[in-house]
């Protein structure tokens, strides 16, 4: 991909940020207040009468060159559109957008993106928080080539990276959280050994990319 196609993309999700955003101020959603402690600095948009803090995004300063070192220590490449996702704003959006069940059980919902924390969905894969069981669960599904960006109520949102099309997108599947109840042990232990065929078995398809699945997740109206 060009140069200047990389760009677009980053300026077609901003917008689509904004617009979002715009949405949640118009419809006063309750996701924009959270307490002090959860805002970052910089991201303070104004005080509420009862100490609760109204965020605001700011552009994201995420770089190609960290992008390309995360993907170097992920061993596989991001999709297009998701790296314009990493560079467009940092966010606290991190609720469920409900919207057609066909694209996860009651909604799905990304992690939030701060200045401190550029790639939450990402520490798992680099080794980090390996001590417990969620983060060994996900280590052990990224090691079985699913990289997961998020979650339903019932499921975890993966890339399926055995296939990608021509843009170097994947497809999004759920897996579905009785992967993690089958192999569970202790939520400081990583999970019981599990293999391919074991999680083929507790996943359903979502959407063809994460370019079709913003698309629908950043234009549906947050209400």
């Amino acid at each position: 991909m060009s140069r200047a196609s990389e760009e677009n993309d980053v300026e077609t999700i901003r917008e689509m940020l904004r617009e979002f955003y715009a949405a949640a101020i118009e419809n006063d959603h309750p996701c924009l207040r959270l307490d002090a402690e959860e805002v970052p600095a910089g991201m303070a948009e104004d005080v509420e009468d009862d100490g609760s803090v109204l965020w605001k995004m700011i552009p994201s300063t995420t770089s190609p060159a960290e992008i390309r070192r995360l993907e170097s220590g992920l061993r596989c490449p991001l999709p297009p559109m998701y790296r314009a996702y990493l560079r467009s704003y940092f966010h606290l959006f991190e609720h469920l957008v409900a919207f057609d069940s066909s694209h996860g059980k009651g909604g799905v919902g990304f992690a939030r993106m701060t200045p401190d924390d550029p790639f939450p969905t990402f520490r798992h894969a680099n080794g980090e928080l390996a001590s417990s069981f969620e983060a060994g669960l996900a280590r052990r599904l990224f090691d079985l080539g699913f990289l997961l960006i998020g979650w339903s109520i019932h499921d975890r949102l993966a890339f399926d990276t055995h296939f990608s099309d021509a843009e170097g997108d994947y497809e999004i599947v759920a897996i579905s959280h009785a992967l993690g109840d089958e192999f569970f042990e202790s939520i400081t232990s990583p999970p019981l050994p599990f293999e391919l065929e074991d999680v083929s078995l507790h996943t359903q398809p979502v959407c063809d990319s994460f370019r079709k699945l913003v698309d629908v997740y950043f234009r549906y109206p947050v209400r």
